[in-house]
């Protein structure tokens, strides 16, 4: 059985406990057998003898100790049954999803960042001609999303993915974390070999994986703060993947997404030089919230007579929430509030209808909007 050092370092202790008091008693048996006429050692003797004699002890349990981690750090990479192995999410289709719209059914885009999208999905359905034709352009595929939490970047990842009609899968790097250290490592090789087995095993179908909050391993290499330096080995071993994944399997199309703007410098280097394709997403216009919030109300009873009888309502609603920099997140809570009211208010027979003052109680009711609490912290 495999145990972490923690356990280790408890039975060290009573062993050194152990150790200690029958050495105790068997300078204590000498003491009294000075009549013997054998010579006693003085006490200064004694302690240098125990002093020495602990050393070594605490030698072999200190290498018993890191032989045992390394020997379970082996067998849990070497064995997939083995307690806590990774498991990530299995490539899927997002083709039946409904809650997911494509490119050109989606109403709720910034302007720029379609236009992003859509080249992007040029260069990913290019054929082989075309691409050499080109000269093979580095790091077509792949690109980064920024911009601050709820404003759809994972969300804009799947409608990239349904519209290509790609595999698609998330990751996110808590996910990599072991009970050895240095697993974790491991487990991002592993899930890189993975991702390129089977994209490699089908060249005529598309991928896309979207690592969720890259700024956790791709933050400026300066900003590193670990004393045995696995921080940068996992740095270095992404981004050598990344190159990997561009030159081995091109069908392939590898999304980072980030809170960290790119701008402020806050991500690495190396690693932006790699992605290329950067694009930071604002907080979503007046515009985009107005196709969201009807999109909500739509899957709601009546939902498009309501949305027909209060249009100008729902156009100043979306004006007031893009005043308070709301998120997408933001626009969701909302609507999820305004939903309990309403069934607050059916479950005590109150049959009014979906109201729109629902809508405008829980806007108010939110204390802070995504925007508002980023203005704060600058």
């Amino acid at each position: 059985m495999i145990y972490p050092i923690s356990q280790f370092s408890c039975n060290y202790n009573k062993y050194c406990q152990f150790s200690n008091s029958n050495i105790q008693s068997k300078l204590t048996f000498r003491k009294e057998k000075t009549n013997s006429g054998k010579k006693t050692p003085t006490t200064e003797e004694s302690l240098a003898h125990l002093n020495g004699a602990m050393q070594k002890l605490t030698a072999i349990v200190t290498l018993l100790g890191i032989s045992a981690i390394c020997f379970g750090i082996a067998k849990h990479i070497n064995n997939p049954s083995t307690e806590g192995t990774f498991h990530s999410e299995m490539f899927r289709s997002l083709a039946d999803d409904n809650t997911i719209p494509i490119l050109k059914t989606c109403k709720s885009l910034d302007k720029n960042l379609r236009s992003v999208l859509e080249n992007q999905l040029a260069v990913a359905q290019a054929n082989d001609k075309v691409i050499k034709e080109a000269g093979h352009p580095a790091g077509k595929n792949r690109f980064l999303l920024c911009g601050p939490p709820g404003v759809g970047k994972s969300y804009f990842a799947k409608i990239y993915a349904k519209t290509l009609g790609a595999s698609y899968k998330e990751i996110k790097f808590s996910d990599f974390n072991g009970r050895w250290v240095g697993l974790h490592n491991e487990n991002l090789k592993a899930e890189f070999n993975s991702v390129i087995h089977a994209a490699a095993s089908q060249p005529d179908k598309k991928f896309v994986v979207t690592f969720n909050e890259i700024d956790a391993i791709i933050i400026p290499r300066e900003s590193m703060v670990n004393a045995l330096g696995f921080k940068p080995e996992e740095r270095s071993i992404f981004l050598n993947y990344l190159d990997e994944c561009s030159e081995k399997v091109p069908n392939l199309t590898i999304i980072g997404t980030s809170n960290l703007a790119a701008s402020a410098q806050n991500l690495d280097g190396a690693a932006m030089s790699r992605f290329k394709n950067i694009y930071e997403i604002p907080f979503p216009d007046s515009e985009c919230l107005y196709e969201a919030t009807k999109a909500h109300l739509s899957k709601i009873k009546d939902g498009n007579s309501f949305i027909n009888r209060n249009d100008e309502k729902l156009k100043q609603f979306s004006k007031e929430m893009e005043d308070r920099k709301f998120s997408f997140r933001d626009l969701e809570n909302v609507i999820n509030t305004a939903k309990d009211n309403y069934i607050r208010d059916k479950v005590a027979n109150k049959d009014n209808g979906f109201l729109f003052e629902y809508l405008t109680n829980a806007k108010n009711g939110l204390a802070k909007s995504d925007g508002e609490m980023q203005q704060k912290v600058k």
